[in-house]
């Protein structure tokens, strides 16, 4: 994050001008990496294993088809052109639920801390202008917000948390409306609420708990609106319940059950309210697997999204329309086709069927993610937000259509495998090489940029694994040496390349998992490096060092179990060896260097007969095994190492450090001065491939798809390292907000700022103290149109 300047002005009543700040500030000290990635960053719709950077230019390759800026789990749409508008409330995580206010605005509830600049966990309200509403500050901790319902001046809400506004509330509570205070209502089930409908005096609940209230509930339950007592409905569905619709007394229930009410139904089922009795409406039949995740409802027909291949007598895939009265399928039909098909979400607005979920074409059509149809006819409409992830949920407020969920971007520009990101523009770059499989890893020298993967087509040309293009124009060159196998990493020294991977020739040449090129004439060079059979997984380049790491057991003749060193000015064996147990197979997956130790993470027990499990950090020199600990209970793939702090990516949940146990989900950060295990906790949702240091950036590549240090994000994250600044005003940021005015202030390293205000320049009164996220918050005065003249200021700690 850079410093930002001072700014001096004013703000008068009538006229909105540069504001006047003196900054009181104590001198800035060094601040701690921050679990929150950087917003303005590219996000993917897949994988990112591969990053390399020049000219403030980001290149990333992996596995994915489209790339984009974030814009956070929630925007907004104008029903008019489709299009997503330009000013909203960032979201800086995922958003489950939606319900209008009935003023124009929305409540929000999903799995964030920060919507447009303010604090708020897991709740928001948003105001019909499209700001977060200042006053309403429920919080929901413990868990996400997965469902909601608006009944007068109560929201109730379901989940996965444990607490609101710092009350014990077991997946169920309600807030009131206006003032955002905790109500009395409390259910106090034993399991997740995924869903909620009010009728009447009764509020229908459904999820993945057993027990309500104190008494056996299985997954569906109704509880009274007013005192949050259970009542006698005691239906029972024997998995969990998705999702609850009403219509015309009626009680239809989604999720993933076998029997509901005690008879079979597979997925899907009704109850008549007036008796509480199920009903024989049953469109899945006797047709397991049917799941139903989400549900809509126009007239007399509703709209099932889930998981199944028939629905209503009929072939329907994973969405369906179905009689409300008959239970039979409709002539619609959006033919959904592709691989891990679902449909996650589906809301019904302005006359098109909206839906979200997996899949890769809807009538012979490309769309991912996210689609509109006809409900008539299943006809795919014009409606293309492209998406980076799934949708969840759908709001009509204030002449806009808001859509949330757990995409991190929308907009995004179709890339396959290659793409570039301005990191000053923040902007999507027109590069747009091509391959037609993953991109494993890529290197630059020069006006080149050599990539390595498991592809054997880029841009239209064959290419066997290995290929370079050009930085500038995307072209790619004549270079094409060819491997048998896929290339898995690149390193460059001087004028020459090195490319490890699973192969055993090169350009008809034998060469075993390791080779060099020159550079100058793109030549394979006569170095052999005699790899044993194995696979080469990590290299890392130091001075006139070669690491080279993998599943290997020798090289050039000699044993080297895991990882080999040589010396590339004589290209000679070093004598260097950790010692990696001889039983077993060990895999070095990552390899990293700072100054005098070398730490190295993969899948392994012992090292230079020291038990290290998964990770290990041995002396630069002389390969000893030195006393930091961190071992890990799942393979580590990525280490970047910095004089202060070591990064740690892979498919772990929990570091270990003697008895010590440290929950942390495929990202940490160890001190590899003191040992210990920083507070640093991101909690990527799954698998880390690849961790890099680029200049002042820690880049984070891999499976993850949903929410990472509480960002919607896929792919790839940015997080940055250099957390030194004094406070200051972001450029730009101030606006008018009816009588008041808002900034956006920064202040890195620390965790909140206060903001004084004057009048006069004599009397200081502090005006507001805002928490910051990323160093970074939002201030709001609103009165500071009372006043002709408004002065402020910032302290930090």
């Amino acid at each position: 994050m850079k410093p930002l300047r001072r700014a001096a002005g004013s703000f008068r009543k009538s006229v909105l001008a540069p504001l006047f700040l003196a900054l009181a500030c104590l001198p800035p000290a060094t601040g701690q990496i921050v679990n929150e990635p950087l917003q303005d960053f590219v996000t993917t719709d897949g994988t990112a294993a591969a990053f390399a950077i020049t000219n403030n230019v980001l290149y990333l390759g992996g596995a994915f088809t489209q790339v984009g800026r974030r814009t956070g789990g929630c925007v907004p749409f104008n029903p008019v052109t489709g299009l997503p508008e330009s000013v909203y409330p960032a979201f800086n995580g995922e958003v489950n639920s939606m319900v209008p206010d009935g003023q124009g605005g929305l409540y929000a509830g999903g799995i964030f801390t920060l919507v447009g600049g303010l604090i708020r966990t897991n709740l928001v309200h948003i105001r019909a202008d499209r700001s977060v509403d200042p006053n309403w500050t429920p919080s929901a901790a413990g868990g996400s917000v997965n469902t909601m319902a608006l009944s007068g001046s109560t929201l109730y809400l379901g989940g996965d948390f444990t607490s609101v506004n710092g009350q014990i509330r077991n997946h169920f509570a309600a807030a009131d409306a206006v003032s955002g205070a905790l109500a009395s209502w409390n259910p106090n089930a034993d399991g997740s609420g995924r869903a909620l409908a009010v009728y009447g005096t009764n509020i229908y609940i459904g999820g993945s708990f057993t027990n309500v209230g104190g008494l056996p509930r299985n997954r569906i339950a109704a509880v009274d609106v007013s005192t949050g007592q259970v009542t006698s409905w005691n239906p029972g569905a024997d998995s969990d319940v998705y999702a609850l619709l009403l219509s015309g007394g009626r009680l239809f229930v989604g999720g993933q059950f076998l029997t509901l009410g005690g008879l079979t139904r597979i997925g899907v089922g009704s109850f008549n309210l007036g008796t509480g009795l199920l009903e024989s409406w049953n469109p899945a039949g006797n047709s397991p697997p049917s799941e139903v995740f989400s549900m809509g409802a126009s007239q007399n027909t509703i709209y099932l999204g889930g998981y199944f291949s028939a629905m209503g007598g009929s072939n329907r895939v994973c969405l369906a329309a179905v009689d409300m009265t008959t239970g039979l399928a409709t002539a619609f039909d959006g033919r959904i086709s592709g691989s891990n098909l679902s449909v996650q979400s589906v809301g019904v607005y302005s006359n098109l069927l909206y839906i979200g979920g997996l899949w890769s074409t809807i009538g012979g059509q490309p769309r991912t993610f996210a689609a509109a149809l006809d409900p008539a006819t299943g006809n795919l409409a014009a409606w293309d937000p492209r998406m980076n992830m799934v949708p969840l949920a759908y709001c009509a407020a204030s002449n806009t259509f808001y859509v949330g969920g757990m995409f991190g971007a929308v907009g995004c520009i179709p890339r396959t495998n290659l793409a570039a990101f301005d990191l000053g523009t923040k902007q999507v770059t027109a590069w747009a090489p091509y391959t037609l499989s993953d991109v494993q890893d890529m290197a630059i020298a020069g006006t080149q940029v050599y990539l390595g993967g498991e592809f054997t087509n880029v841009c239209g040309q064959p290419r066997a694994h290995l290929a370079s293009v050009d930085l500038n124009t995307g072209a790619v060159s004549s270079w094409n040496p060819g491997t048998d196998y896929y290339v898995k990493v690149l390193g460059i020294w001087g004028n020459y390349l090195y490319a490890g991977g699973a192969f055993r020739n090169v350009a008809g040449t034998p060469r075993t998992n390791l080779a060099e090129f020159d550079l100058t004439s793109g030549a394979l060079t006569s170095w052999d490096p005699r790899l044993g059979n194995g696979i080469v997984r990590s290299m890392e380049i130091n001075t006139n060092t070669l690491y080279v790491g993998g599943v290997l057991t020798s090289a050039g003749g000699v044993s080297r179990r895991g990882v080999v060193s040589y010396d590339l000015t004589s290209r000679t064996i070093n004598s260097w060896d950790p010692g990696f147990a001889s039983t077993g197979s060990p895999d070095v997956e990552a390899i990293s260097r700072s100054g005098s130790r070398i730490f190295l993470g993969g899948r392994f027990v012992s090292v230079g007969g020291y038990t290290r499990t998964n990770f290990v950090a041995v002396d630069a020199a002389t390969a000893a095994v030195l006393p930091l600990r961190a071992d890990t209970d799942g393979m580590v793939y990525g280490l970047a190492a910095a004089t202060n702090a070591v990064f740690i990516g892979g498919q772990f949940q929990n570091i270990v450090q003697d008895t010590a146990v440290y929950s942390r989900s495929y990202l940490a950060a160890l001190d590899p001065n003191s040992g210990g295990i920083t507070s640093w906790n991101p909690g990527a949702n799954f698998t880390v491939l690849r961790t890099k240091i680029l200049p002042g950036t820690l880049c984070v590549g891999g499976f993850f798809y949903s929410t990472l240090g509480n960002e919607t994000t896929a792919g790839i994250a940015a997080f940055p390292l250099a957390l030194v600044g004094p406070p200051g005003i972001v450029p730009n940021s101030v606006q008018r907000y009816g009588n008041g005015i808002q900034f956006q202030l920064n202040a890195v390293g620390v965790p909140q700022a206060t903001v004084l205000a004057s009048t006069n320049l004599v009397n200081w009164q502090t005006a507001q103290t805002v928490p910051l996220v990323a160093g970074s918050g939002l201030f709001t005065d609103s009165g500071a149109g009372s006043v002709p003249k408004r002065f402020y200021r910032l302290s930090v700690p």
